[in-house]
């Protein structure tokens, strides 16, 4: 995301091959987009906000399970897999600004 929001500061610059050497590359990020097809923000919005209800239940289930509040190892895998998924869906979403805040 860093450096697409640096790209598209550049197709503010003063110098044309700045631009175009921007656009290019702005270019090629959207062609190996690694967040899908779609630079949808509500989609990304809406998995990470099911993401986080998954992560409260998971954790409201674990304090009513275990008394001193330990994970087993799968309830661990578990969420430390929701947290790589949220840091995903939010780097989609700078991602996306970057590129919204690009077009005029």
């Amino acid at each position: 995301p860093k450096s697409a929001c640096m790209a598209a500061d550049r197709l503010r610059d003063k110098s044309a091959i700045v631009r175009r050497v921007s656009a290019q590359f702005l270019g090629l990020l959207l062609e190996h987009n690694p967040y899908g097809l779609s630079l949808d923000p509500n989609f990304h919005l809406g998995k990470l906000n099911s993401v986080s209800q998954q992560m409260k239940g998971m954790q409201s289930k674990i304090s009513e399970d275990d008394d001193f509040n330990e994970m087993s190892s799968s309830e661990e895998k578990a969420m430390k897999l929701l947290e790589k998924e949220t840091e995903f869906h939010k780097s989609a979403l700078a991602f996306t600004a970057a590129f919204t805040a690009a077009i005029p």
